[in-house]
């Protein structure tokens, strides 16, 4: 090989492919934001653009098979910001850097929110959404984890809310970042963290994992539409309540985890429903007890004090006077009918007496009148009776009524009389 001095002389294509092994070797995947210029599809359905800043640009390629997994890109257009994973490598026959596009969306809220409906879209379709998948919480659980950042107000809440309501409820901090670029990876850590515990500690198990943060913006919450997190959820042995904080809003995490609260103090208080109902109950039972308790005693107070000696017989010679007093005012050889109130019960049956024999008239002439009204009812109706006026029935060779002149359906007819009837 010749050299120049002490360097080896390379053809252009040595020189670009030691580069491109150079760059391979230097950058494995790259993150890049930028604006895009030139767009193009080509007939296979590759697509060609450059990304640019207002100092730099680099041309970009995405193929076929990475692009129909991005609907995205039929939707782009020059001018549009966008956010990149790719492989950065060398155009050898042109000698230039290029960018080999693997992900993309739109940068920004917009491009969040394409993300979103893109990972929410293809774990529906697993069926990871599905309402059989969801684990049923324990109705009065002893200890729950709860994964999120430890000096934040959100956890405060969801303590204070436990210690006012459960009492016997149990809670493990579990720390993690809830923001940021590391949080999803984090918080996959701390239900890892919580399976392990349960390992080592088999006879106090976690039996709840509540995920929780204070709300936030689209881009605060990102980390929770992770989807290898939401993967992780979905098939986590034990129960996960998300309580993101964000009420109006879903994470995707709020549509895997088997419950979903408004925010952490309400997972506080699903959590402690049960208890707190039984609690109040049994509050309420103590309260009862205790008055019928207190009745009781002051009830045998009173029967004790009018148990004394000298009660006793204070009750006892009161009865003895009031009975002398009416013993003294009665003569029942004198005047019995007096008391034995014999006059009272023979005007009462005198009344009686009078009053069934008015209600039995008054219920025979009712029935006289009802009967009277129905014999008329059946007089009028009897066929017999309009005949007498005048009438007679016409009937067809099938013995049917005619009533109505088209109904003639034959040449002979029968007209029947009160006294018999003729064939016409």
């Amino acid at each position: 090989m010749s050299t120049v001095g002490k360097l080896p002389i390379a053809s252009v294509s040595e020189l670009l492919t030691q580069v491109k092994s150079l760059v391979n070797e230097t950058f494995d995947f790259v993150a890049v934001r930028g604006a895009i210029t030139n767009f193009s599809v080509s007939s296979s359905g590759h697509y060609y653009l450059s990304l640019s800043d207002k100092n730099s640009l680099i041309n970009a390629v995405m193929f076929r098979n990475s692009a129909i997994r991005f609907p995205v890109m039929r939707k782009l257009k020059d001018g549009d910001q966008v956010e990149c994973v790719a492989e950065l490598t060398v155009y050898e026959k042109r000698g230039t850097v290029q960018l080999v596009i693997k992900q993309i969306r739109l940068a920004g809220e917009a491009g969040l929110k394409l993300e979103y409906e893109r990972i929410k879209k293809k774990l529906e379709s697993l069926g990871l959404f599905s309402m059989e998948r969801k684990k049923r919480l324990p109705l009065i659980p002893k200890k729950v984890a709860v994964i999120t950042a430890p000096s934040s107000a959100a956890v405060q809440d969801f303590i204070n809310i436990i210690k006012r309501r459960g009492r016997i409820l149990d809670v493990v901090v579990v720390p993690s970042v809830v923001q940021g670029e590391n949080a999803s990876a984090q918080v996959i850590s701390g239900l890892e963290k919580v399976l392990s515990y349960n390992k080592k500690y088999p006879d106090q198990k976690i039996e709840t994992v509540v995920i929780c943060r204070g709300g936030g913006s689209l881009e605060d919450l990102w980390a929770f539409n992770d989807e290898r997190l939401c993967l992780k959820v979905s098939d986590y042995p034990i129960p996960v309540i998300s309580a993101i904080g964000h009420q109006t809003d879903y994470s995707i995490l709020d549509f895997v985890s088997d419950l979903r609260a408004e925010t952490p103090s309400a997972a506080a208080e699903l959590l402690t429903q049960k208890n707190f109902e039984l609690q109040s109950k049994l509050d309420n039972m103590r309260k009862r007890i205790k008055s019928s308790v207190q009745i009781e005693i002051k009830n045998y107070q009173i029967r004790l004090e009018r148990k004394t000696p000298y009660k006793l017989k204070q009750v006892l010679l009161s009865l003895v006077s009031n009975y002398q007093k009416k013993l003294s005012g009665i003569s029942l050889l004198r005047r019995p009918e007096k008391y034995l109130k014999i006059y009272d019960y023979q005007i009462q049956l005198d009344t009686l007496r009078l009053n069934l024999s008015k209600i039995m008239e008054f219920k025979t002439l009712e029935t006289k009148r009802g009967l009277d009204r129905v014999e008329s009812s059946l007089s009028a109706l009897n066929p017999n009776s309009v005949m007498d006026r005048g009438y007679a029935i016409i009937k067809d060779k099938d013995k049917n009524v005619i009533s109505l002149v088209s109904e003639i359906n034959s040449n002979k007819l029968t007209i029947n009389f009160k006294d018999g009837e003729i064939d016409v």
